[in-house]
């Protein structure tokens, strides 16, 4: 009976101490913030609503800006926002329903366009332009160039804009600013569970947006500094309350904020669980270790019961036993990296055999470290070894993520001596599933279906998506990038994910080849993935083809065309065809082939010279083949069309032809019943342009400016007025006369000024009257006069060279 109680004795002595130990290390542990709350996983939560928040608002502001330089670049917005006055309104509000049709669907739409001059003026408005007077105001009273918040005298945004504003320069010294408006309630929509309490701040104690429980924080001008130098976090404020918070940045805006106050959910107090748990578990150790008083002999004389041994059976606690009875791994090793003692939790967790010899398939991942485990207790042991966050891994498996701590048992001095390794599990692994694959999958990007990749400075993969982790399994132990990404070179990495080198790569990611593009946040470099397949491999390929072939269609001397093989009319055709039939390009494209010409569509072999009848009714010799095709699938006739040299036996041919077509077509002159417009003036350089202009307005005639034939072109067709004059520089332009037959052929006989260095020049044939520059007013009055267009002005000026 005596040995059962002493071994009950010793039992309870244990269990007291271990539940002792137990509650104050929790306590510490909790105290310290290694042990979760209810109140800190709270606090996480809340954190990461914040961040969510940030995040999709600033996906949509980077967004809308992105679209708005891509609709800038695709519309040719510079060239009337750096010459608004060589622009008329409609043009420009041309351009911006071109704009607004364009823009993407997938992001908010512009609710109103502006141009406006460098006076300030409105040159140019369509939508709706409410608030444009607020935001021109805050761009300028803020530092943003491209995008500024107007708010109203309540605080909440009105209006948000994006301008586009080059700077003046000799090309253009009066450039204008484009502006587009937004809704700002489009941008700013509040996503599924947002923050509890938020508030959208854009300075210190000014809320542009907020919940509906305040709209106003306790955040100076200092703190407001602190919490723009980082990206996102949590601080605690003066009335307790921790301040959860997230930087918006988008280039070219100025700085916001969100931020959101955290209230803790009832009974969820660490600090007092902290020092429940210190204050138990030192009253258990105190009881446990309490030395008690022997009892007082026998007084029958019998002595004390001894073992087989014997040796006295009293039970004694000894550190050993509390060290094998802490559940946090620990182990002893020397200053050669020797496993000296390991307590049973250290001795599971680093799979070490009963001679405490390491596990060669034991790897230890993080920081700059790489290696076997025992070449890691060998580095962890040096001095300067400050610990860190590590990985265990088994066959390429990791099933340890945590802390690593090392304590010197020498006072803390650098003396030779052991030293004890903590290892402080951060990410819980059940002990079923240790060994198993544990995916480091992120909510970051979740639902693409593309891999995506979060890689930290030290080329470590820190998160990744569910499709990445599909894509390549060996994600699941969280490993380096050049552990997933086997095509290159582990010294090639810095330079790739470098931002100033190439934003794209390729290499093989698990069995199939991907093409990577990277895209550098504050947290790391993002790699999206996407797969090279073979039908993506053959539209690419398709496409080229296309390309190709309508490039040297564009650049080919033959006239090259795609004809509908059932009604002959043209679908398609080259420059080179337009000048062979003699009209403005595209012109032939939905005319019918057969209306120049009668062609022996069903002969095998084709003649050499065939008639062509011109659109000016003048005929020319062409030779002509062609060849049934495919594209897209249905049946075309590609026909290469080029001039023929006329033999002397067909010259009485083409003058039967030419005398029949004389009889059937009778041109005479045109008079067209079109309204008397405006001239029209096409230069290029804007000096001589300006001047001819200014010289033009002198005499008291107006005039229609025009950088490009292409623009002339649209006005004469849009307005269906006959221009008084045409005045145009032709070494300028390539091919000015298609221009000239084009006014001629549907407005009669307008008078042609040409402007140039000398009226011996090919490029003058044809014009009424030529203008040598450098000229003066007298000679613009004197060609008006000829042309019998007289000078309406009576005032007389000096002359002024171009």
């Amino acid at each position: 009976m005596r040995q059962v109680e002493q071994a009950m004795q010793a039992i309870l002595k244990i269990l007291g101490i271990a539940a002792g130990l137990t509650a104050v290390l929790g306590g510490a542990l909790l105290s310290m913030g290694h042990l979760r709350s209810a109140e800190s996983d709270f606090a996480d939560l809340e954190v990461a609503r914040v961040k969510n928040l940030a995040s999709a608002w600033e996906t949509r502001l980077l967004g809308v800006r992105a679209a708005f330089r891509d609709q800038l670049l695709r519309q040719d917005g510079a060239a009337f926002v750096e010459h608004p006055a060589e622009w008329a309104s409609w043009r420009v509000t041309t351009k911006f329903d071109a704009m607004q049709t364009a823009w993407p669907m997938e992001i908010g739409r512009p609710k109103g366009w502006a141009l406006l001059r460098t006076s300030g003026d409105v040159h140019a408005a369509a939508g709706d332009t409410s608030g444009l007077g607020a935001v021109v105001e805050a761009f300028g009273g803020t530092d943003a160039t491209d995008i500024a918040l107007a708010s109203r005298e309540s605080g909440r945004p009105s209006c948000l804009g994006i301008q586009y504003s080059p700077p003046a320069d000799d090309i253009a010294p009066n450039p204008g600013r484009l502006v587009a408006l937004f809704d700002p309630g489009i941008l700013f929509d509040i996503p599924n569970d947002p923050p509890a309490h938020w508030v959208l701040m854009n300075s210190p104690r000014t809320a542009l947006m907020a919940s509906a429980r305040r709209q106003d924080l306790p955040i100076g001008q200092t703190t407001w500094n602190i919490l723009l130098s980082e990206t996102s976090g949590l601080i605690s404020m003066d009335d307790g309350l921790p301040l959860a918070f997230c930087r918006i940045h988008v280039p070219g805006m100025q700085p916001l904020l969100v931020v959101a106050e955290i209230e803790s959910p009832v009974g969820a107090g660490s600090a007092t669980g902290a020092l429940l748990l210190l204050a138990g578990g030192t009253a258990w150790l105190v009881f446990a270790l309490l030395p008690r008083r022997k009892k007082a002999a026998v007084t029958t004389g019998e002595s004390p019961e001894a073992d087989e041994s014997g040796k006295d059976s009293a039970v004694t606690v000894t550190f050993r036993q509390i060290f094998h009875a802490l559940h946090t791994p620990l182990c002893v090793v020397d200053r050669r990296g020797r496993i000296l003692r390991v307590n049973a939790a250290a001795r599971e967790l680093l799979r070490l055999k009963k001679d405490s010899q390491i596990n060669e398939d034991i790897t230890v991942l993080g920081g700059e470290f790489r290696g076997a485990l025992k070449e890691f207790l060998a580095y962890a042991i040096r001095p300067e070894f400050q610990g860190g966050c590590f990985l265990l891994c088994e066959k390429e498996a990791h099933y340890f993520d945590g802390e690593i701590r090392v304590s010197l048992l020498s006072g803390g001095t650098s003396a030779e001596g052991p030293a004890v390794i903590e290892f402080l599990e951060t990410r819980p692994v059940a002990n079923g599933d240790r060994t198993a694959i544990t995916p480091v999958v992120s909510e970051v990007d979740a639902l693409n279906p593309n891999p995506l990749m979060l890689v930290d400075r030290e080329f470590r993969v820190a998160a990744c998506n569910k499709a990445a982790l599909d894509a390549n399994v060996k994600l699941a132990s969280a490993p380096y990038l050049w552990d997933v990404i086997p095509g290159i070179e582990r010294s090639e990495f810095a330079s790739l994910l470098d931002p100033r080198g190439e934003a794209r790569f390729e290499s093989l990611f698990g069995s199939q080849v991907h093409e990577f593009k990277l895209v550098h946040t504050d947290s790391g470099t993002l790699l999206y993935a996407s797969r090279k397949s073979s039908e993506q491999t053959l539209q690419v390929a398709l496409n080229q083809a296309q390309e190709n072939f309508n490039v040297l269609c564009s650049l080919s001397g033959q006239a090259v065309l795609l004809v509908d093989p059932r009604t002959h009319v043209v679908l398609d055709a080259n420059y080179a065809a337009s000048d062979l039939f003699g009209v403005v390009h595209p012109s032939p494209k939905g005319r019918n082939l057969d209306d120049f010409g009668d062609w022996p569509w069903e002969e095998e072999s084709l003649r050499d010279s065939i008639p062509l009848t011109r659109e000016d009714s003048s005929v020319a010799a062409c030779r002509i083949e062609h060849e049934l095709i495919k594209i897209e699938g249905q049946p075309t006739l590609l026909v290469l069309m080029s001039s023929a040299e006329v033999r002397t036996s067909e010259i009485r041919e083409l003058a039967d032809h030419a005398e029949s077509m004389i009889e059937e077509v009778k041109p005479a002159p045109v008079e067209p019943a079109m309204p008397m417009g405006p001239g029209m003036l096409i230069v290029t350089n804007p000096t001589v342009r300006d001047v001819a202009r200014r010289m033009i307005e002198h005499t008291g005639r107006e005039c229609e400016v025009f950088i490009t034939v292409d623009d002339a072109t649209a006005f004469l067709f849009r307005e269906g007025k006959r221009p008084e004059f045409v005045m145009i520089d032709p070494s300028d332009f390539d091919e000015p006369h298609d221009l000239i037959q084009l006014v001629r052929h549907r407005c009669g006989d307008v008078p042609y000024f040409s402007l140039g260095d000398s009226a011996e020049t090919p490029a003058c044939e044809g014009a009424n009257f030529f203008l040598n520059k450098p000229f003066e007013l007298e000679e613009i009055s004197e060609a008006f006069l000829a042309a019998g267009l007289p000078s309406v002005s009576t005032e007389t000026a000096n002359p002024t060279e171009s």
